[in-house]
């Protein structure tokens, strides 16, 4: 069973592995074990597998955000890798070295949101957002217009 599948892999890793629907699967893990989290996935399903989008949510009142690394497991489903990590600091190592495909994502939440991931060389301002907004970041529950 698919659940299983994602279970073993992420044994020791995961904090919490459930089912939310028939082949969505979610996953807690700890900030510093999603590169290990997703090295394992790749492996049990023999790299058929890719980023399908990554998702920051601001929580300013915890001082935290969260990130949701949608990763489509090919012929099987899709899992969420979920974490959280410091607003004060949102730092976090970067996966492209481990999936290319991620690129765009991580450029993304960066410009949006300001978390930063390590070794991601690409990282830079007003890839989506206009020049003027360089240091703000609109995404975040804080940001106010003007």
């Amino acid at each position: 069973m698919y659940i299983e599948r994602v279970r073993k892999a992420l044994e020791g890793i995961a904090e919490e592995v459930k089912e939310l629907a028939p082949r969505r699967v979610i996953a807690k893990v700890p900030l510093n074990k999603i590169r290990d989290a997703i090295q394992k996935l790749l492996k049990e399903f023999e790299n058929m597998l890719y980023v399908s989008q990554i998702v920051a949510v601001d929580y300013p009142e915890e001082k935290e955000f969260e990130l949701n690394y949608n990763l489509w497991a090919i012929g099987h489903g899709m899992i969420t890798l979920r974490t959280r990590l410091s607003r004060d600091e949102p730092r976090v190592k970067s996966i492209i070295d481990i999936i290319p495909g991620a690129r765009g994502h991580e450029q993304e939440v960066y410009d949006l949101f300001g978390i930063v991931f390590e070794g991601n060389p690409f990282l830079r301002e007003s890839f989506l957002k206009p020049p003027e907004y360089k240091g703000k970041y609109p995404l975040r529950k804080d940001f106010k217009l003007g």
